[in-house]
């Protein structure tokens, strides 16, 4: 059994197994890109950075861009004649029989897969990397785009992280907020990346 979940307007989709695991967008896109046979997909920047190494080990390409929202994933997939994509939080497009995400087609899309196949199958291979996300309280968020220590620093740590995990940093859009937040397969590596920015970060703005 599985639950069905739909947001407002109906765009976003996840669905969740009785023990409460939710399969959201990076899961389901991993699914269909496996039995779908897909060569080539377009994420956001919210997306797992697990989700790139599962499916690079079936042979699948993701394309990841720096912008949040379906219209920018569809934007991508047009320039780059992609025919799926889509966010986290459960917005899929097919593109070549939608033109922006619908929540009960994907959910269509999930039911017929489970005709042929079991979810416990489907979901093997799929490694969710830990995430830590924080907040640091600044006077001045704007100055963070100006500050050559941090972004020479916020560079040095995505090179170390390379493919394997992820560092993203960026001013709040409504509070005086820098967000870090970072992702990779080893915990106690995920610590000591954020509290290095954080470290920098407060000593160069508080």
């Amino acid at each position: 059994f599985l639950g069905f979940a739909y947001d407002g307007d109906g765009d976003r989709f996840i669905a969740v197994f009785p023990d409460g695991q939710v399969i959201d967008g990076d899961l389901l896109l991993y699914i269909f890109s496996k039995v779908l046979k897909i060569e080539d997909i377009v994420v956001t920047l919210m997306s797992n950075i697990g989700l790139d190494v599962s499916l690079k080990k079936i042979g699948v390409n993701v394309v990841r861009i720096d912008k949040v929202g379906d219209k920018y994933v569809v934007e991508e997939m047009r320039k780059r004649n992609i025919r799926i994509g889509g966010e986290q939080s459960g917005h899929i497009v097919f593109l070549d029989r939608e033109t922006t995400g619908d929540g009960v087609f994907t959910s269509l899309v999930l039911l017929n897969i489970l005709r042929e196949s079991k979810i416990e199958d489907l979901v093997k291979g799929f490694k969710k990397f830990p995430q830590k996300l924080i907040n640091v309280k600044v006077k001045d968020k704007m100055a963070f785009y100006k500050n050559k220590k941090i972004q020479e620093m916020i560079s040095e740590i995505q090179r170390e992280l390379k493919d394997e995990g992820l560092l993203i940093v960026r001013p709040s859009g409504t509070e005086p907020l820098i967000r870090i937040m970072a992702q990779a397969e080893d915990p106690s590596y995920i610590e000591e990346i954020i509290g290095r920015v954080k470290s920098l970060i407060e000593k160069e703005f508080l």
